[in-house]
C-alpha cells in the first residue's frame, strides 16, 4: 500500500505523461520531443506507455524482485543516456524491449557470480506450484526468443501481440504501411513457432503463454518504482553535477556495461540517490554516508519476491498513519503508532511460546495460542496460505482449559477466569472474551476458595454437542465426570446441571475424547513424593458412561500442564520424557501397547523426550517432536519411520497439528514461529521468508539508514532502516555461551561479533572477515561492547574483561573479577563500560549454581557485584553493590553518572549504604550516592502486575539523556536520565524485547526480540506531525515556562512545539541560555583539595569556604579528584560540598537546561550549532560549557 508522499508523487508521474498521452503524440514524437528538449513529460510518458513491458521482461528473466527493479531502472537510464542515437524512434518498444533483455541477463550473470563467491547463508525458500514454475519457465524461453527475433520483426509483434495494438496503430507508430506491418507479424510468428518447435514447445503452448504475456504487458511496473525512476531522470535532465556518494553497484554496473563509459562520470548519482530516496525503499540504490569512500558492493535480497498484497487488515490490528491511510511494512502488514519500518515480517509469528496449534476444518485458517512469561496469553487466527494475521485477541490473566475446532466450523474454548471457567466462541468475532479481574498475572487452573468439587479439566465432544468436566479432588477418591448440553458464552457454573456420565476411580487431571466422539479418556495421575511419575489411564464409553477398560502407564512429558498426548479412533499415543524418546501406543479396542523407539536429538540445555505428538485425521501415521527440534513421520500400524524433517525448530516443538485432509502439518513452540509443512514430502509451505530465530541484537548505522540484525539462527541482516526491506544476510556462527550479537565499529562498515568465543571483525561491503592487526590471538569474548568513550572497545568473557584500543584491537588492560564470597560458584561478567572521559571501567558481575534435571539446566542461589576499576592501572577501586539478585545492566551516561539495572546495598564512599528498591537506579560512581530510582513504568494494556513487567534490555540515547528500556511484555520506555521520569512509551512490539539501540542522531530507535522480527521507532522531538502555525510571542513565553515542568508529560509537548519551528527554538533559547564566564582551573582545584586535608584546622576551614564559593562551576572537578581521596576527613567535606550544589534530585532549572541543549541539537540548523559553539566556548569545567562541547562534537561526526 502507497504511502500518503508516494501516492501523490505517482499521481503527479501520471499527470504529466497524461498531459502528452492525451495529444496522441506517437512513441516517435515523444522522444524526439525529449531528444530535443529534454521534456519531462515527455520522459514520463515514455515511461507511462512502455514501464509495464519492460517490468515483465525483468521479472521472467530474473526470478528475484531486487534484481528485477535494478534491470528496471537501468533500462529506462540506458534510455536517457542513448536517446539520440536510437535509430529508428517509432519502433521504441522494441528498443527498450531489446535493451531491457540484455540488461536482465547481465543482472542474472552477475547475481549467479555473486551467488558463487559469496559464502551462502541457508534460507528456506517456498516451492513453487508445478503450474507457476512450468510457466515461469515457459515465459522465460519466450523472453529469449522473442529477444533474438530481428529488429524488423519484433517491433510489430511487441505492438500487436504483447501491447495489444491493432495493425493500424502499429503502423502509425511504426511508420509503415498496414500491409508491411502483417506481412512482418506473420513472419515473426512463423520464426517464433519454428524456434520454439526446436525446443519441444508447440505452438498452443506458446499461444497461451502469450496470452498470458499481453496481459503482463498491459500491467502497470510498481508504481514506487516508476515513481523513483521517473523522479531521477528529470533531476538528471535538471543538469546537477556528478555525484560523489556511494551508491549501489548494481544498477551502476549495469548502466555502465551498456553504455561503455563510467557512470559515476556520466551520471549526477547524488540527485538520482535522493530521488529514488522519497520513494523509499527497495529500488536498488541505496545511500550510505559512512562509506563514501568506497561503494557498496551487491547486498542481494533475501526474499526472492515481496509477497502479494495483503489483504484489508483486520480492524484489531489495523493502525492509522498520519494522513488517515494504514502505515504497512514491507510485506503489506500493519505498522502500530510511531514505528518507521518492521525488519522481518509478523507473519506466523505472535510473540510468544506457542503452546496450542488447531486449523479450521477447510484448512484455509490457523489458530494459535501462546503465553510469554506468565504475561501474554492471546489468540491469533491466521490465514494458513500467507501467514497473514487475520484476528488477535490478547487475553491477560486468563489461561486456557481446553480448546478445538470443530468440524461445524465453530472455534470453542474452555477458558479459566478468576477460578470460574467460561465457554467462549473464538470464532465468532461479536462474542467478546471474558475478562480478569485479579491483580495477580499468573492464574492457574485452581477451583475457586470453598468450592471442593469445581470442575476443572474439561473436553469439548467432536460434534460440538456436548460438554465433559471432571476435577482434581482429594487422591484416593473417585471423581465424578460430568456432562452438560454446550453453550458458549457462558460460564460452566451457568449451564444447566450436568448429568453424571461416569466415576473416575482417582482424581482427574486430563481428558480426551477420540475423534469419532466414541470414547472419553481419562487420566488420573498416582501419587509419588516429588513428582507424579505414572497415570491410571480409564477408558469411556462417551455415550453410556460405561468403563471399558483401565490401565497404567509412565507419566508423559508434561509442560505447564499440557500433556504429550495423541488419539485416534483406535489408539492412544504417549509421548515420553526420557532420552530414548520413546512413544507408548495403547490399542484402545484390545488394551494391548506397543513401545517407539524414536530416537529424537538430545539437545543440551533443551531437554530429551517427546514434546508433542499428533495423529493425521485417518489415524494411519503419526507425527512426533522431538526437543532436538525435528519432527519424524511414523506408519501406525509398523512404526516404520516414513520421514524425518530435521531443524524444523531452533528450539524445541510444543504443538503440532494436521489439517483435516491430512496433507500439512503445522507446529511451533519455544522459538516462537509457526511453521507449516507438507507431510508427503517433508518440505515447508506457506510463507517463510521471515526470520528463523529471535533477534538477539539490533544496531543501526551512524546515519540511522541501514539497520542491522543479529539473530539466533546465526545470521546478520542488513536492512534498510526506512523500508524495512532486506539488504542481505551474513553468516556469522552461533556460540553455546551467548547469544549471537554484535557492534557495529565507528568506521560504519565494520561489524564487531562474538560468535564461537572469539572476537572477529566482518566487513559488511565485501563480505569477508577484517584482520585486527593487534588483536591477541588467544583472546576470549563471549559479548562486546564499545565504551561510553567511543574509543574502547570492551570484550567480556566468563571472569575476565578485557580492554582493547579501536581500531588496533591492542589489549591495553585485562581485569579478573574478584571471586565471588559465596562457594561454590564462578564470577561472571554481566556488562561493562567505560566512562565517557576513559578513566574509569565499572563492571556488573554475578555469581550463579545451576543443577541438571531432565537434561535441562536450572539456575539458582544468584547474587550481583558492581565494582569501580581505574581503567589505565586495572586497579579495584572499590565495591558499589552488592545483591541477592541478578543485574541486568550497567550504562554509563554522559555526565558520568551510571544507571543499574539492578537492586541491591549501594556502598557509599563515607561508608554510608543505601538500599536500592528499584528496578532502575541513577548512581554516582565516583561517590557512591542514588541520585534517584527510575520511575516505574505504567504497565501496558491488559497487565495488571508492574512488578512482572521485567526489563530485558536497556540503551542510552547518544547524548545521554533518554534512558530506553525493554520488557518482556514488549513496552519499550523512555525515560529522562535526568528526572528518572517515564518521557514516552513506545507499544507494538510483541514478544520481550532482547536489544535496543538509537541512532547517533538520537532520532531513531530499534528494538528486536522475542517476536523473530524488529521494529525502528521515530523518537525524534519534531516526529512525523505537522508543525501547525509559529508559535506567537505570548505562546514563546507559555513554551519556555513549560520546560521547566518535573513532569516530561507537560515538558514534552512543550519540546516538540519548539523542535518543530528551529527558527522560533533557536531565538527563544539565546535570550536565555548564555555561556559560563568563569571556572576554576584544574590548578586551583588540586591546591584546595589538597589543602582539604592539610593538618592545621584554619587551612581545612579555609579552603571549604573557597570551595563553597565556587558552588557549581567546581562539580565536575571535584567528582573526579574524590575518586583518588583515602583521607576520610577529605572524603566527608567533597561529599558536603557535592550534596549542596550537585543534589541527587536535578534542580528545576537544570532540568529545564538540559532539555533546551536537547532541542537545540536535534533541530540542527546553523543557527543552533552557532549557539551551541558559543556556549561551548564557556568556562571549561562549568557542566553547561560540556553539554554543549558534546552535543557539537556529536553533530559534527
Amino acid at each position: 500500500m502507497l504511502s500518503g508522499q508516494l501516492d501523490a508523487l505517482a499521481r503527479h508521474v501520471r499527470k504529466v505523461a497524461g498531459a502528452l498521452s492525451a495529444r496522441d503524440l506517437s512513441d516517435g514524437d515523444l522522444l524526439e520531443r525529449f531528444v530535443a528538449n529534454r521534456e519531462e513529460a515527455a520522459f514520463a510518458a515514455l515511461m507511462e506507455r512502455h514501464g509495464g513491458l519492460v517490468w515483465s521482461v525483468c521479472r521472467n528473466v530474473l526470478p528475484r524482485w531486487a534484481d528485477a527493479e535494478d534491470a528496471f531502472q537501468a533500462t529506462f537510464l540506458i534510455l536517457i543516456r542513448k536517446a539520440p542515437s536510437v535509430r529508428k524512434r517509432g519502433a521504441i518498444a522494441s528498443w527498450l524491449y531489446g535493451v531491457a533483455y540484455r540488461t536482465a541477463l547481465r543482472a542474472k550473470r552477475s547475481a549467479a557470480r555473486r551467488r558463487a563467491c559469496e559464502k551462502r547463508v541457508p534460507r528456506r525458500m517456498p516451492e513453487q506450484p508445478l503450474s507457476a514454475a512450468a510457466l515461469r519457465e515457459l515465459q522465460a524461453l519466450l523472453e529469449q526468443e522473442v529477444a533474438q527475433l530481428p529488429e524488423k520483426y519484433r517491433a510489430p509483434f511487441l505492438l500487436c501481440c504483447l501491447q495489444g495494438k491493432s495493425r493500424a496503430e502499429a503502423a502509425q507508430e511504426l511508420g509503415w504501411k498496414e500491409g508491411t506491418v502483417s506481412g512482418r507479424l506473420a513472419k515473426a510468428r512463423t520464426h517464433l513457432r519454428q524456434r520454439l518447435a526446436r525446443r519441444g514447445i508447440a505452438l498452443p503452448a506458446a499461444l497461451c503463454a502469450i496470452v498470458l504475456r499481453a496481459e503482463a504487458g498491459k500491467a502497470a511496473a510498481p508504481a514506487a518504482l516508476v515513481v523513483a525512476t521517473s523522479k531521477a531522470g528529470v533531476l538528471w535532465m535538471a543538469g546537477a553535477g556528478a555525484a560523489q556518494s556511494a551508491v549501489s553497484p548494481r544498477v551502476a554496473a549495469l548502466v555502465q556495461a551498456a553504455s561503455g563509459t563510467t557512470m559515476l562520470s556520466r551520471l549526477s548519482l547524488s540527485i538520482l540517490l535522493v530521488a529514488l530516496g522519497v520513494a523509499g525503499g527497495g529500488l536498488g540504490l541505496l545511500t550510505y554516508e559512512a562509506l563514501a569512500a568506497k561503494t557498496w558492493h551487491e547486498s542481494e535480497s533475501v526474499h526472492p519476491d515481496p509477497p502479494a498484497v495483503a489483504a484489508e487488515p483486520a480492524a484489531e490490528t489495523r493502525q492509522q498513519a498520519g494522513d488517515g491511510e494504514p502505515s504497512t511494512d514491507y510485506h503489506g502488514d500493519p505498522l502500530p503508532p510511531g514505528v518507521v519500518a518492521r525488519l522481518g515480517t509478523m507473519r506466523l509469528r505472535p510473540g510468544g511460546s506457542i503452546q496450542h496449534l488447531a486449523f479450521s476444518p477447510d484448512g484455509k485458517r490457523l489458530a494459535s495460542w501462546h503465553e510469554e512469561m506468565y504475561v501474554t496469553n492471546t489468540l491469533t487466527i491466521w490465514d494458513a496460505a500467507d501467514g497473514r494475521e487475520l484476528r488477535r485477541v490478547d487475553l491477560q490473566g486468563i489461561k486456557v482449559a481446553h480448546w478445538q475446532w470443530l468440524a461445524d466450523g465453530r472455534g470453542i474454548a474452555v477458558l479459566a477466569v478468576d477460578g470460574e471457567q467460561y465457554l467462549w466462541e473464538f470464532t465468532d468475532e461479536a462474542a467478546k472474551p471474558p475478562k480478569s479481574r485479579l491483580p495477580a498475572v499468573r492464574v492457574a487452573l485452581a477451583r475457586p476458595a470453598g468450592n471442593q468439587n469445581s470442575h476443572t479439566r474439561f473436553a469439548v465432544s467432536p460434534d460440538g454437542k456436548r460438554l465433559v468436566g471432571s476435577s482434581g479432588s482429594q487422591a484416593g477418591k473417585e471423581c465424578p465426570i460430568d456432562v452438560w448440553d454446550m453453550a458458549t458464552g457462558k460460564k460452566v457454573s451457568e449451564l444447566p446441571r450436568p448429568q453424571l456420565l461416569a466415576m473416575q476411580p482417582d482424581n482427574c487431571s486430563a481428558l480426551f475424547f477420540t475423534p469419532d466422539g466414541r470414547r472419553l479418556i481419562a487420566f488420573s495421575p498416582i501419587p509419588d513424593e516429588r513428582h507424579v511419575k505414572e497415570y491410571r489411564i480409564v477408558v469411556w464409553d462417551a455415550t453410556t458412561g460405561k468403563e471399558e477398560r483401565q490401565f497404567t502407564n509412565a507419566a508423559p512429558l508434561c509442560q505447564g500442564g499440557r500433556m504429550s498426548v495423541a488419539l485416534s479412533n483406535q489408539l492412544l499415543a504417549l509421548g515420553m520424557e526420557d532420552e530414548p524418546a520413546t512413544v507408548a501406543l495403547w490399542d484402545l479396542a484390545t488394551g494391548q501397547s506397543r513401545s517407539l523407539t524414536t530416537k529424537h536429538v538430545f539437545r543440551p540445555n533443551n531437554g530429551f523426550g517427546i514434546s508433542a505428538i499428533a495423529f493425521t485425521p485417518d489415524g494411519q501415521t503419526l507425527v512426533t517432536a522431538g526437543r532436538g527440534g525435528e519432527i519424524k513421520l511414523w506408519e501406525a500400524a509398523t512404526l516404520r519411520e516414513i520421514r524425518e524433517i530435521p531443524q524444523a525448530s531452533l528450539s524445541w516443538i510444543e504443538a503440532l497439528t494436521v489439517s483435516a485432509a491430512g496433507k500439512m502439518v503445522a507446529s511451533g513452540g519455544q522459538d516462537h514461529v509457526i511453521r507449516l509443512w507438507d507431510l508427503a514430502t517433508g518440505k515447508e509451505r506457506g510463507p517463510n521468508e521471515g526470520l528463523a530465530g529471535n533477534v538477539t541484537g539490533v544496531r543501526l548505522s551512524a546515519d540511522g539508514k541501514i539497520a542491522l540484525t543479529f539473530c539466533a539462527d546465526g545470521t546478520l541482516r542488513l536492512w534498510d532502516a526506512a523500508t524495512g526491506r532486506p539488504q542481505r544476510a551474513l553468516a556469522i556462527g552461533q556460540s553455546n555461551r551467548s547469544w549471537p550479537r554484535g557492534e557495529l565499529a565507528p568506521d560504519g562498515r565494520t561489524v564487531l561479533t562474538s560468535a564461537g568465543g572469539r572476537l572477529a571483525a566482518l566487513d559488511i561491503v565485501t563480505c569477508k572477515e577484517k584482520k585486527l592487526p593487534e588483536l591477541p590471538s588467544d583472546l576470549a569474548c563471549d559479548s562486546i561492547r564499545f565504551g561510553a568513550d567511543g574509543k574502547t572497545l570492551i570484550a567480556l568473557a566468563a571472569d575476565k574483561i578485557s580492554l582493547l584500543d579501536w581500531p588496533t584491537a591492542k589489549a591495553r588492560r585485562t581485569v579478573t573479577l574478584p571471586p565471588p564470597e559465596k562457594k561454590p560458584g564462578d564470577a561472571h561478567a554481566d556488562a561493562a563500560d567505560i566512562s565517557p572521559d576513559g578513566r574509569w571501567l565499572i563492571t556488573l558481575a554475578h555469581r550463579s549454581r545451576q543443577r541438571q534435571e531432565r537434561g535441562m539446566n536450572f539456575g539458582f542461589e544468584s547474587d550481583s557485584v558492581l565494582d569501580l576499576w581505574n581503567a589505565a592501572t586495572g586497579e579495584h577501586v572499590r565495591r558499589l553493590l552488592a545483591s541477592q539478585g541478578v543485574g541486568h545492566s550497567v550504562l554509563y551516561t554522559a555526565h558520568g553518572d551510571v544507571v543499574l539495572a539492578g537492586s541491591g546495598t549501594l556502598k557509599g564512599v563515607a561508608g554510608d549504604n543505601t538500599e536500592l528498591g528499584g528496578q532502575l537506579n541513577l548512581i554516582d560512581p565516583l561517590t557512591g550516592r542514588l541520585k534517584h530510582t527510575f520511575t516505574a513504568a505504567p504497565s501496558r494494556p491488559g497487565i495488571r502486575a508492574a512488578d512482572l513487567n521485567y526489563i530485558t534490555s536497556t540503551a542510552l540515547s547518544a547524548d545521554g539523556r533518554l534512558l530506553f528500556t525493554g520488557s518482556h511484555d514488549g513496552s519499550v520506555v523512555a525515560y529522562e536520565t535526568l528526572t528518572g521520569q517515564v518521557r514516552q512509551t513506545l507499544a507494538g512490539y510483541r514478544g520481550y524485547v532482547m536489544d535496543l539501540a538509537g541512532s547517533k542522531d538520537g532520532r531513531r530507535l530499534i528494538g528486536g526480540g522475542g517476536g523473530l522480527n524488529a521494529l525502528v521507532w521515530d523518537v525524534s522531538l519534531a516526529g512525523a506531525a505537522p508543525a501547525g502555525p509559529a508559535p506567537a510571542q505570548a505562546e514563546q513565553a507559555l513554551l519556555w515556562d513549560q520546560l521547566l515542568d518535573p513532569k516530561p508529560e507537560v515538558a514534552l509537548p512543550a519540546m516538540r512545539r519548539l523542535a518543530a519551528h528551529p527558527e522560533v527554538a533557536v531565538a527563544v533559547l539565546r535570550d536565555v541560555l548564555k555561556p559560563i564566564v568563569s571556572a576554576p582551573d584544574s590548578a586551583l582545584l588540586d591546591r584546595l583539595v589538597q589543602e582539604l586535608g592539610d593538618r592545621k584546622f584554619a587551612i581545612r576551614e579555609q579552603a571549604s569556604r573557597r570551595l563553597d564559593e565556587l558552588g557549581e562551576s567546581a562539580v565536575v572537578g571535584l567528582k573526579t579528584r574524590l575518586a583518588n581521596v583515602s583521607d576520610p576527613e577529605v572524603q566527608t567535606r567533597l561529599m558536603r560540598l557535592l550534596a549542596k550544589y550537585d543534589p541527587v534530585t536535578a534542580t528545576p532549572d537544570l532540568v529545564r537546561e538540559a532539555r533546551a541543549l536537547e532541542i537545540l541539537e536535534q533541530v540542527d540548523t546553523p543557527a543552533a550549532r552557532a549557539l551551541l559553539k558559543e556556549l561551548a566556548g564557556g568556562a571549561a569545567n562549568a557542566r553547561r560549557t560540556k553539554t554543549a562541547a558534546d552535543a557539537l562534537r556529536r553533530l559534527e561526526r
